[in-house]
C-alpha cells in the first residue's frame, strides 16, 4: 500500500510516518520503481509505536523493544517509573504556582533563589509551542499552492525588471550573457527568498496569504526550520519541483507535481515536514487579497515600464544646464535607441548612426545669466538626391530624444510625451509649453521645394520628416537644412 493509504489506515500523518522512517523505527519494502510499498505488517507495527508513544515512552526505549533488545515488562515497568516521577513533579510544581500567586508578587518583584527549593527537578529544555487547532495537512491544496508560489516569484520578477529598467536602464535584455544573467540571478533570488522567509516566518508572503506554513516534523510535534533546512527543501523544490526553470523540464516537473497533489501524496521535499494550511473558515478574504496584490504588483511593473522612459534629470525645464541636457540626451540613446552615439556640451555628436554622417548633425546651445538653457538650435541636412538612405531622415530620432530631454517632468509617459509635441510643430509650424516655443523650418530650399520632398507624417514607423520623391538622377546644388529649435519665451533668463 502507498503512504497515503497508511495515513487513512493508522491516522497517522505522513510527516510523522516519514520521521518514525527515519528513526529506524518503520522500514517499508521498496518496489522497482524505488516507491515505498507498505504491508499489513506495517500498519500493525506503526500502530503499537503510536500506543507506546502515547504512553509518552521514549524512542530510544521503543527501538529496543522492537529490536528484542528490551523486554515489553520491563520497558513498561522503567515507563511507569518514570511516570511516576513526573507526576511527583507536576504535583509539587502545581504548589510552587499555587505558593507564588499567594504571595501576590510581579514579574519585577519574583525571586527565583526564593523558590529554588521548591522546583521541580525536570527537563529544562527548549518549550514547543502548543499545537494550533484549525491546520490541516496541505498536499491536495494543489491550486493554493500554486498561487502562493505565482505570488512569491512575481515579487522577484517585479524587482528584477525594477533593477532591468532603472539600474542597468535596460528596457530588454539582450545577449547571451545578460539572457543567462537574467536566469542566475531570478534563480539565485528564489533561492535565498523562500529560504530566509522559511527559517523565519515559517512560510513566503505567498504562503502566509494563503494560509499555508512549513514547519519541521518531529517525535515530539512540528517546530519551526533550522537554516539549513530551509535551503535544502527550497534547493529540492527548485530542482524537482521548478524543474530549474528550464522550459520543457519545468513544465513535466509541475504536472507530476499537480498529479501527485491531486492524489493527495507529499511532494518529495515535503516528505520530512509538517505543511499545513489554515481551515477554509479561517482565511475568508486572504485569497481575494492575493488577487488585489497580484494585480498591484502588475501595475507596478506597467508604470515602471513607462516611467523608466524619462531621462535622470525631470527638473522643470527651464532649470536645465547644459551637463543635465547632455547627460538626459545620451541616457536617453542608451535607454530608447541601439545607436551607438555620443552627445557633448559643444552640441557635437560622435559613434555611428545609420551610417549618416554626424557631423552634419549639430545643436547650437544659448544659455541665460544663471546658467539655464535659454535656447537650442538643431540642425540637420536633407537628402540632395537619390536613394536617400532609409528614405526618413535621421534628425527625426534626435528631435525626439532633444525633446525628451528637454520637457520629461517625471511622469510615467515621458518619451511618449515628448513625442506628442510633433504634432503641432507639423500641423501649426509650432508648439508652446512649460514657458518655451518648439518651431522648426527649412533653410537653402530650393523654390520648386515640394518636387523634390514630400512629407511625411508622424507614426512610428515612418517618423516625422522629409522623404526624397525628386529624379532618381540629379542632385540639388544645394543641401536643404532642417532647422528645429526650442527656445523659452522670456529672452531676460
Amino acid at each position: 500500500m502507498t503512504i497515503y493509504e497508511l495515513e487513512k489506515r493508522s491516522g497517522v500523518s505522513r510527516p510523522n510516518i516519514r520521521f518514525y522512517e527515519k528513526e529506524g523505527l518503520i522500514a517499508p519494502q521498496r518496489l522497482a520503481n524505488g516507491y515505498r510499498d507498505y504491508q499489513e505488517e506495517d500498519v500493525l507495527l506503526l500502530e503499537r509505536i503510536i500506543l507506546l508513544r502515547r504512553l509518552d515512552m521514549p524512542l530510544d526505549a521503543i527501538r529496543a523493544v522492537i529490536g528484542g533488545e528490551l523486554p515489553l515488562p520491563l520497558a513498561l515497568e522503567h515507563q511507569q517509573a518514570m511516570l511516576t516521577q513526573k507526576q511527583a513533579e507536576t504535583q509539587q510544581a502545581r504548589q510552587l504556582c499555587a505558593a507564588i500567586q499567594q504571595d501576590a508578587v510581579s514579574f519585577g518583584q519574583l525571586e527565583p533563589g526564593r523558590y529554588q527549593a521548591q522546583l521541580p527537578t525536570g527537563d529544562d529544555g527548549r518549550l514547543l509551542p502548543p499545537a494550533q487547532p484549525g491546520w490541516e495537512p496541505a498536499h491536495g491544496h494543489w491550486l493554493m499552492r500554486a498561487i502562493a508560489f505565482m505570488l512569491d516569484i512575481t515579487i522577484i520578477l517585479v524587482i528584477w525588471k525594477g533593477i532591468q529598467l532603472y539600474t542597468l536602464r535596460m528596457p530588454e535584455l539582450e545577449g547571451t550573457f545578460w539572457k543567462v544573467a537574467d536566469y542566475v540571478f531570478v534563480g539565485v533570488c528564489f533561492i535565498l527568498y523562500e529560504s530566509v522567509m522559511l527559517w523565519c516566518f515559517g512560510g513566503t508572503l505567498g504562503k502566509k496569504l494563503m494560509g499555508l506554513r512549513v514547519m519541521a516534523a518531529g517525535d515530539n510535534g512540528a517546530r519551526e526550520l533550522s537554516v539549513g533546512q530551509a535551503f535544502r527543501r527550497t534547493l529540492h523544490k527548485y530542482v524537482f519541483g521548478l524543474g530549474l526553470r528550464l522550459p520543457v523540464v519545468s513544465l513535466m516537473a509541475y504536472l507530476l507535481a499537480v498529479r501527485r497533489a491531486k492524489k493527495g501524496e507529499p511532494q518529495p521535499w515535503d516528505e520530512t515536514f509538517d505543511y499545513t494550511v489554515r481551515d477554509r473558515g479561517e482565511k475568508t478574504g486572504w485569497a481575494f487579497l492575493s488577487l488585489l496584490l497580484f494585480a498591484a504588483m502588475v501595475a507596478g511593473t506597467v508604470y515602471m515600464e513607462l516611467d523608466a522612459m524619462n531621462p535622470p534629470h525631470t527638473n522643470d525645464s527651464a532649470s536645465h544646464s547644459i551637463y543635465t541636457y547632455t547627460q538626459n540626451i545620451n541616457d536617453l540613446i542608451g535607454y530608447h535607441t541601439d545607436y551607438d552615439l555620443q552627445f557633448h556640451e559643444d552640441g557635437t555628436w560622435t559613434g555611428t548612426m545609420e551610417d549618416m554622417d554626424l557631423s552634419a548633425f549639430t545643436q547650437e546651445i544659448q544659455v541665460g545669466r544663471r546658467g539655464q538653457i535659454t535656447r537650442v538650435t538643431m540642425r540637420y541636412p536633407l537628402p540632395t538626391e537619390y536613394p536617400a538612405k532609409g528614405m526618413v531622415n535621421d534628425g527625426v530620432e534626435l528631435k525626439k530624444l532633444a525633446l525628451c530631454a528637454m520637457f520629461s517632468d517625471g511622469s510615467a509617459r515621458g518619451y511618449l510625451n515628448a513625442e506628442s509635441l510633433i504634432y503641432p510643430v507639423r500641423e501649426q509650424g509650432q508648439a508652446a509649453r512649460n514657458g518655451w516655443v518648439i518651431h522648426q523650418s527649412v533653410e537653402n530650399a530650393p523654390e520648386n521645394f515640394r518636387d523634390y520632398y514630400e512629407y511625411i507624417g508622424y507614426s512610428y514607423s515612418d517618423g516625422n520628416a522629409w522623404k526624397w520623391i525628386g529624379p532618381m538622377e540629379g542632385k540639388l546644388s544645394q543641401t536643404p537644412e532642417v532647422v528645429f529649435v526650442m527656445e523659452v519665451y522670456d529672452s531676460n533668463w
